[in-house]
């Protein structure tokens, strides 16, 4: 801080060449040359305001932590609005390194120092320092269509308090061309930047790296097509042995607001050049975020990205794909909190899309309201997914959400304590290969559960071994043609009915389906009809409480004696909390009965649905 004291005396201008001190004053005969006023070895001015003008200021870096006003060099930026570009340029060559340099709080010409892009940046260490935003109360505005604002050319560049303010003024950027600061470093990768409380408004592009160890912490990005960019060495630039070592970045507590125009534009995009090594994202919050995506990892064969960590990250009004890992491995997604648009535009989003990837956890995640899938997953290996709850998938009408979309191609996965609750697709839907399946709920999804050759739902299964006659004369035997399970041989020419119960189904079912497991006798043509009935064993109750009848339709003969068909005959039913009596007949006096060959019932299914 500096103050300056001017005394007690007033001052009168008698004439053009001297000042004399009023009437009263110790010395009268004491008078300031007006040749001197402002001048080298003179005396400083006052502006409109009684105070010393900042150029008229002594330098007191050496003194007062080495910092450099801007304002000294206001003479160089000509009428304000004009252009600050000479003033920035002359305060960068003339510090040292170390230095700071201050850009004071603007009250006039809109709050903006107007500028075209700046020489490079060549000295190492050097900090920028504007005003704590308040409004953008330090902003430098770039006026030249299509400019990049500054590259650097050495370690150590510190941003702390200023906004870089780009073309456009339109929401999520549209229309934006000025590009913010680009960072290279030092030949040898060497970056050491950080942008401290700086804001990015209405550019194409918030800032561009191209070395290790960047940090962005504090930061507003609103308004731009894309915001940050990590990109591999400038080739012709970068000669260092060390430059290909990209790692060490963080980008922590920031706010991405309205970013991109389009799903090709992104908030933060690792690109594949970058060969990234490691780096952290975390505790940033994505809001009203534009139609670009949020997170975007894309790495390729030969060098996938490596060490990502995502972690405490909120994203809402998502309307792009949230986080997009491609050639992406041995890193993790956690905490994440995600909420997808439900204005009128309406949500395009995927919670996660993960692509060759290898070693990636995705856990502790809530997603809601998400137009497309929750996860879709493809030629993963060591895929992890871990207390991934999800609400409301499939929104946009246009498609068909899943819960969770792992196909195939996926293999070695660890899959446990996943929840769909609501979406218009499946549950859980792809047959991962090697892969381990823990606790799950699928509730109220339109195509039902889980739709899977590898996930088996959480099933009961009553044999006929288990159950007895109660209606004809069925007979119990091994499956004719094959000998094995044992089976209940039911008549083709009258009803024949079997009884068996189990305990109460699991607790964390709240419902089931129930399937007929059987196999016709011969090869001959024809349709058998199966019913189902089941009620509750509850104490100071009828045995026939709560019963409830699931009349089938007509199955047709699987054709080959030994062949085992399955259908469902109930759906969606609600678990009861007492053992259940169940009750199978052969309906063969049926009309849709066309079966001439006894059938044989193997057992009765029940999976859990919700």
């Amino acid at each position: 801080m500096i103050t300056v004291f001017t005394g007690s005396s007033a001052v009168s201008t008698l004439n053009g060449n001297t000042a004399f001190a009023a009437a009263g004053d110790k010395n009268a005969q004491t008078y300031v040359p007006v040749a001197e006023k402002g001048a080298a070895s003179g005396v400083a001015t006052l502006d409109g305001n009684s105070k010393v003008p900042l150029a008229q200021l002594p330098n007191l870096s050496a003194t007062y932590g080495y910092m450099r006003s801007i304002m000294r060099y206001s003479s160089l930026a000509g009428t304000f609005g004009e252009n600050w570009t000479p003033a920035v340029d002359a305060a960068i060559a003339d510090a040292d390194q170390g230095e700071t340099i201050f850009f004071p709080q603007r009250t006039t010409g809109g709050g903006y120092l107007f500028t075209t892009a700046w020489a490079d940046i060549t000295k190492s260490n050097i900090r920028l320092l504007g005003v704590p935003r308040d409004g953008y109360a330090m902003a430098l505005k770039f006026t030249t269509p299509g400019l990049r604002a500054v590259r650097v050319k050495a370690p150590g560049i510190v941003f702390e308090d200023v906004a870089f303010v780009g073309d456009s003024t339109n929401v999520n950027g549209e229309g934006a061309t000025v590009r913010g600061p680009e960072i290279f470093g030092d030949v040898d990768g060497n970056g050491d930047a950080e942008f401290r409380g700086v804001t990015f408004q209405g550019l194409s592009e918030a800032y561009r790296t191209h070395c290790r160890n960047v940090k962005a912490v504090g930061s507003l990005f609103s308004n731009c097509l894309k915001g940050i960019v990590v990109d591999g060495k400038d080739s012709a630039y970068h000669s260092g042995p060390n430059a290909d070592q990209n790692r060490g970045h963080v980008i922590k507590d920031n706010r991405f607001h309205n970013i991109g125009h389009t799903a090709a534009d992104a908030a933060i995009e690792i690109s594949p050049a970058a060969r990234l090594l490691h780096a952290l994202i975390a505790g940033n919050y994505f809001d009203s975020n534009g139609r670009g995506r949020h997170i975007v990892a894309t790495g390729t064969p030969l060098a996938p990205h490596r060490g990502l960590t995502m972690s405490g990250n909120k994203h809402t009004e998502a309307k792009a794909d949230v986080y997009t890992l491609t050639y992406v491995n041995n890193s993790s997604i956690r905490d994440a909190d995600i909420l997808g648009n439900a204005g009128a535009e309406g949500s395009l989003s995927n919670g996660f899309v993960l692509q060759n990837t290898d070693t990636v956890t995705v856990e502790n995640v809530l997603a809601i309201q998400l137009g497309q899938s929750g996860v879709v997953a493809r030629n993963n290996t060591r895929l992890r997914l871990c207390n991934v709850q999800l609400r409301r998938i499939g929104t946009d009408p246009s498609t068909q959400g899943h819960g969770f979309d792992v196909d195939s191609t996926n293999s070695l996965g660890n899959f446990d304590r996943l929840i769909t609750e609501g979406a218009d697709g499946w549950g859980f839907t792809g047959s991962p290969t090697s892969s381990k399946f823990g606790t799950y709920e699928f509730r109220t999804c339109t195509l039902g559960g889980i739709n899977s050759n590898t996930f088996s739902p959480e099933q009961v299964f009553l044999p006929a071994s288990s159950m007895g006659a109660i209606t004809g004369i069925p007979t119990l035997a091994g499956v004719p043609g094959v000998g094995y399970p044992m089976s209940w041989l039911l008549d083709a020419s009258s009803v024949e009915q079997v009884v068996g119960q189990i305990g109460a189904l699991p607790n964390d079912w709240e419902s089931f389906d129930a399937y007929i497991v059987w196999t016709a006798t011969d090869g001959s043509a024809g349709n058998v009809v199966w019913d189902l009935n089941y009620s509750f064993i509850i104490q100071g109750q009828l045995t026939s409480s709560g019963i409830t009848p699931n009349p089938g339709t007509a199955q047709p003969s699987p054709g080959v004696a030994g062949r085992v068909a399955r259908v469902k005959i109930a759906s969606g039913k609600a678990r009861g909390t007492a053992p259940i009596v169940v009750r199978v007949d052969r309906n063969a006096a049926a009309a849709g009965d066309t079966y001439r060959a006894k059938v044989a019932l193997i057992g009765v299914q029940f999976v859990r649905s919700g």
